[in-house]
């Protein structure tokens, strides 16, 4: 290292041989930490496998973290390969795990140009009811950017509140009433995405809220009976009807991913 240094002809380094080993030293740890962060950002791949060494989930929430920090989109296939790597081998899927995963692979596959398709697919086929409901949550949180450790790189409103219609579709009857709420305002919860209102839909999304065991939504169908004429409750209730029946009969398909 001293032949290096004299080669370079650095006049500027401290004649005593402590100062000198000492500043050779910070000199190595700064441009190491440099380089390495260089190549944090710009080596997923990399980083993927530097994160796979450790083989431990509770190292999960730095890596999410040091995702949010350099916002590389292909850092996706980091949590992707967390999850099928480990996560599933070692402490099996919950509904809540399955629908966290499902995310990363939709994202994984979205920032890598549909690398990840036909795996999205398949996993999506494995999923119940329930598990499909709780993955539409954790899309509308990532679309609508609800935490601080969304993975969506720019927010989607409109995007979030197609997960909205599927969750609704899928059967969860607060959700149907959450969209009743939004259809009849014109707006999406947190109001960054707005439409025209629909009342004959909002009225049929509470109809079929409260037919499916929810008693708040009574409340949104008296509510939306005053501001609609009488033709236009009975087309709504119709359309609730033909709903409730294809639903029962297993006919209502919603597709996560389209």
């Amino acid at each position: 290292m001293r032949n290096i240094f004299k080669k370079l002809n650095i006049s500027f380094l401290p004649k005593n041989k402590f100062l000198k080993a000492l500043f050779i030293a910070l000199f190595l740890i700064i441009g190491s930490s440099y380089a390495y962060k260089y190549w944090m950002i710009n080596n997923s791949k990399s980083r993927c496998a530097w994160i796979l060494i450790f083989k431990e989930w509770n190292y999960a929430p730095k890596c999410h973290e040091m995702i949010m920090k350099y916002k590389n989109p292909g850092d996706m296939y980091i949590f992707f390969k967390i999850y099928e790597t480990y996560l599933t081998p070692r402490q099996g899927m919950t509904e809540m795990t399955k629908a966290s995963y499902y995310s990363y692979l939709y994202f994984a596959n979205k920032y890598r140009n549909n690398e990840y398709l036909e795996e999205l697919k398949k996993f999506e086929e494995s999923m119940t009811t329930e598990e499909k409901i709780n993955a539409c949550n954790v899309m509308i949180t990532n679309y609508a950017k609800l935490t601080d450790t969304a993975i969506a790189i720019e927010p989607d409103y409109k995007k979030a509140f197609e997960y909205r219609v599927k969750r609704a579709n899928l059967g969860d009857l607060e959700t149907q009433e959450h969209l009743a709420m939004e259809l009849a305002l014109g707006k999406f919860s947190n109001g960054l995405y707005v439409f025209d209102p629909n009342y004959i839909e909002a009225y049929k999304w509470f109809y079929i809220s409260y037919h499916n065991g929810n008693e708040r939504a009574l409340k949104g169908i008296k509510k939306m009976q005053t501001l609609m004429s009488k033709s236009d409750i009975a087309k709504a209730e119709s359309l609730a009807k033909t709903w409730i029946k294809a639903y029962k009969e297993g006919k209502i398909e919603v597709k996560l991913y389209e």
